[in-house]
């Protein structure tokens, strides 16, 4: 094996997150917080390792623009007409769209599952 292809399991300085082995880099954070109604960095945060760990709770089924999606969803950033489509790709078969409260208790449930490793530099940094 590559010395190359051996990772610490920690996100290096450029990383806030590591979400099962998936970084999610300082760049991604600002886009997403750039992003937000309310340009909260905890939001920013929480909404980006949700996607990943939704994106890979569902074995990258589902891609990680409609998990980014139904993550703001459930944070109350996007209104259900604009979560609609990627709420229908994870919720196949359900009528009913489940309200922001219902999605954000289901990705909390999936984010204690995953492997979350944090980058200790405080989010008041960025």
């Amino acid at each position: 094996m590559p010395y190359e292809s051996l990772r610490l399991p920690l996100p290096t300085k450029d990383e806030l997150a590591l979400v099962n082995q998936h970084p999610l880099t300082l760049n991604d954070f600002l886009i997403i917080r750039e992003q937000l109604h309310d340009k909260k960095n905890e939001d920013a945060l929480w909404i980006g390792i949700s996607a990943l760990a939704l994106h890979g709770a569902t074995s990258n089924q589902l891609d990680k623009m409609s998990a980014y999606t139904i993550a703001r969803y459930a944070l109350k950033d996007i209104s259900l007409a604009e979560a609609e489509i990627s709420l229908k790709q994870y919720y196949r078969s359900q009528q009913n769209m489940p309200s922001p409260d219902e999605v954000k208790k289901e990705l909390d449930g999936i984010n204690q599952k995953a492997q979350v490793m944090r980058n200790p530099v405080p989010l008041s940094s960025y």
